[in-house]
């Protein structure tokens, strides 16, 4: 057994941080990519990468997402990967899970994401609270994105058309459309984001 199919059959170990990092590493094995040309293509420097590989940093979504693409993922595959997902029942305390910026090392920014339960079904909820008043770049990915608006107004872009969404509202799209948000207002905003497709599991490849 090589080296990347060892490190797909060993459980993940240690905490959520360190676990999504071992499954970026992993995947960077198995597309035969250094730590160098992982960063040539994310843009994000090879020191970082090492550090986030070995749990010491935490990137956010949007370094996630650049991640994400180099290595044929998404970010909840990512995050996932750092879980103990798959049981059939599982519960997520108030407090509990690993908050990841939505923005690196930008004054002011307060947003934050946090998944909430993944496994079994193929969909990730996530929890975005205090989106930046600015719109940031767009993102693509696979699969489909469903909003609702618990907190706040929420002005979504998607190219050609925008929406602003006050609370109760929700707005559904495919994920491959080029799609960005920002917070309008002087109130917090909390966003439910359901991320639904066909779930690949990063390391096994598993349907």
């Amino acid at each position: 057994m090589n080296t990347v199919d060892q490190e797909a059959a060993d459980p993940l170990v240690g905490t959520p941080r360190q676990r999504m990092g071992q499954t970026i590493r992993v995947l960077r094995h198995r597309r035969k990519l250094t730590l160098v040309q992982l960063a040539g293509r994310t843009g994000l420097s090879h020191s970082f990468l090492s550090q986030v590989e070995r749990g010491l940093a935490q990137p956010s979504m949007r370094s996630l997402h650049r991640i994400a693409e180099a290595l044929g993922a998404t970010q909840d595959q990512l995050i996932a990967g750092g879980s103990e997902g798959g049981a059939e029942v599982a519960v997520l305390r108030r407090g509990e899970g690993v908050p990841i910026p939505t923005v690196d090392r930008v004054p002011g920014s307060t947003g934050a994401a946090r998944q909430l339960l993944s496994g079994p079904g193929g969909f990730f909820p996530t929890e975005f609270v205090g989106l930046d008043k600015e719109f940031g770049e767009f993102f693509r990915h696979d699969g489909n994105e469903f909003l609702y608006i618990a907190e706040g107004v929420v002005e979504v872009d998607l190219g050609d058309v925008t929406y602003v969404l006050e609370p109760g509202d929700c707005l559904r799209y495919p994920g491959s459309r080029p799609h960005r948000w920002r917070g309008m207002g002087r109130g917090r905003t909390r966003v439910l984001m359901v991320h639904t497709g066909v779930a690949v599991h990063p390391l096994t490849g598993d349907r």
